[in-house]
C-alpha cells in the first residue's frame, strides 16, 4: 500500500509541473510540444485510474480470500473422514 500512495504521489507532482510547463508553452509556437505535454498529463490521469482499479481488485481478492477461507476449512474437515464413513471404500 505504501508503495501505491509513493507512485500516486509522484504522480501528481509529475502532472503539476507538466501543467506549469504547460502554461508556459506559446500555443502559437510550441504546438508539439503543448500536445505532447496534454497527452503525457493524460497518460498519468489514466495510469492514475489504472493503479485505483489495481488497488481495489487487490483489496477484493484479499476480502474474498478471507471470506473463503472458514468454508474451506469446514469442507476439509468435513470431507477428512469420508473414507471410513463409505462402506464401498476398499482402502488404497
Amino acid at each position: 500500500m505504501a508503495r501505491a500512495t509513493i507512485q500516486t504521489a509522484l504522480q501528481e507532482d509529475v502532472k503539476k509541473a507538466l501543467e506549469e510547463n504547460l502554461n508556459l508553452l506559446d500555443p502559437e509556437k510550441h504546438k508539439t510540444a503543448r500536445n505532447m505535454t496534454v497527452a503525457l498529463i493524460q497518460l498519468l490521469y489514466f495510469q492514475g485510474e489504472i493503479l485505483k482499479a489495481q488497488t481495489k481488485i487487490r483489496d477484493d481478492v484479499a476480502l474474498l480470500h478471507n471470506k473463503l477461507q472458514p468454508i474451506l476449512k469446514y469442507l476439509e474437515e468435513d470431507n477428512s473422514d469420508w473414507r471410513s464413513r463409505n462402506p464401498n471404500y476398499e482402502g488404497g
